[in-house]
């Protein structure tokens, strides 16, 4: 899982900014606005990510992160599909 991630933000750039966040007894509520670039082909994907991330005390106990699946799915299979394209013409 981690050599995935790693790998993965090597080949993106990924900017965030909070839209949104509540704190309510240990309780946070953010909602992100997200831009992510694929370096390589330079394809940019837009969405907002939403995160409930509970602390005990001043440590963060749990983080739980939702974002629309379909739509990042959809993002790396373009992705991938560009790349083979550009291999193909390449050669």
């Amino acid at each position: 899982m981690r050599d995935r991630y790693l790998s993965t933000m090597e080949v993106i750039e990924s900017r965030s900014r909070i839209e949104y966040l509540r704190w309510d007894s240990g309780l946070v509520r953010t909602r992100l606005f997200v831009n992510i670039r694929q370096k390589d082909t330079g394809v940019d994907l837009t969405t907002t990510l939403r995160q409930i991330i509970r602390f005990r005390g001043f440590l963060i106990a749990e983080i739980q992160d939702f974002h629309d699946a379909a739509k990042l799915a959809a993002f790396w299979r373009f992705i991938g599909a560009t790349l083979d394209k550009r291999k193909t013409e390449s050669a």
